[in-house]
């Protein structure tokens, strides 16, 4: 019986990628953050930005310089929407 528990474990392991934590023999999903964006306003985009953190992400919003001066309102949306409680714009 122990041989088909470790190969459901295994299973679930492959079946859900990196996106798991095995503790004390339980397999339980890692919750994953997506603390990027790309905004385009009139053809000036702000390219790709991705950080590791959404502090670091807050801050990036508010870097014109790093968004190419570009999509201010957009960035100043997500800003209000994701940072509430991390500093002011």
């Amino acid at each position: 019986m122990k041989s088909y528990s470790f190969l459901l474990i295994i299973a679930l392991l492959f079946a859900s990628g990196c996106n798991v934590d095995l503790q004390d023999g339980i397999v339980t999903k890692k919750d994953v953050q997506d603390y990027s964006y790309n905004f385009t306003v009139n053809g000036c985009t702000t390219g790709d930005q991705a950080f590791s953190s959404l502090d670091s992400m807050c801050e990036g919003l508010k870097n014109d310089s790093l968004n190419n001066y570009c999509a201010y309102d957009l960035r100043r949306s997500k800003f209000d929407t994701d940072c509430f409680g991390r500093g002011t714009w």
